[in-house]
């Protein structure tokens, strides 16, 4: 199943000082759980999940870099200049690395 990090779905919709606001926790904090998402607190992780307005099937929670690795084995990540079609109203585009 393809799974997006964190940091692509903030940068869809809300500029990083946007969430750290709205979920009443420092930049920072954003940043690092961006990275690895593992030890997130729930309450959190749903703060975010409700503010991306994403299932949460489709959020990936651990280190980023693995959900990247994961990601290009099944073949599902691509050069960041392109976009993965999910269903016909929305585009995601992929992680930058």
């Amino acid at each position: 199943m393809f799974e997006i990090t964190l940091r692509t779905a903030r940068e869809l919709c809300k500029s990083i000082e946007e969430v750290a606001l709205h979920c009443d926790v420092n930049v920072n904090s954003i940043k690092a759980f961006e990275n690895d998402s593992s030890l997130i607190p729930r309450e959190l992780s749903e703060k975010l999940r409700n503010l991306y307005s994403i299932d949460p099937n489709c959020l990936y929670f651990g280190k980023e870099i693995d959900c990247i690795e994961r990601n290009k084995k099944i073949g599902l990540l691509t050069f960041c200049s392109q976009k993965l079609k999910i269903d016909a109203s929305e585009t995601i585009r992929c992680y930058r690395y």
